[in-house]
């Protein structure tokens, strides 16, 4: 999986050890549900929705983990929270479900990861940049 390394907070970030993966999970589903229409067709499957396919794709590029290992950390019992967080209950996307999802969000990839980061940071806040660089959260 390509990712550019300016989406996430690096791994040797001091911030990075704040972040646990349901911060992660909670902000890579809050970002695709306000991102993203519920489902990607009409007449698609409905077994998963685009949002929840999505902010998987994103929890994987987080931690750069390829489609199917993506799939096996989500299968693990230990990520039933984190399951429960993207309200997959017991079936996982298989790997070439999230290849496809990957594909079609490219263009918006880069935005959503921005988003998600700064979601985990700050909060469900806006953030808002001055003219000096510095950050201010916003209600």
């Amino acid at each position: 999986m390509i990712t550019p390394n300016c989406l996430f907070i690096r791994p040797e970030h001091p911030l990075h050890l704040l972040v646990n993966e349901h911060d992660v999970t909670r902000a890579a589903y809050a970002v695709a549900r306000e991102s993203l229409p519920l489902y990607s067709h009409l007449k698609s499957p409905h077994h998963f929705t685009f949002p929840q396919l999505a902010a998987c794709v994103l929890i994987g590029s987080y931690y750069s983990m390829s489609y199917r290992e993506l799939m096996i950390w989500l299968s693990k019992r230990e990520r039933e929270q984190v399951r429960q967080i993207l309200e997959l209950g017991r079936r996982i996307p298989d790997a070439s479900t999230l290849s496809r999802v990957a594909k079609r969000i490219n263009e918006q990839l880069n935005v959503m990861g921005e988003s998600m980061r700064r979601k985990m940071i700050f909060g469900e806040r806006d953030v808002v940049s001055t003219e000096t660089d510095e950050l201010l959260a916003c209600n």
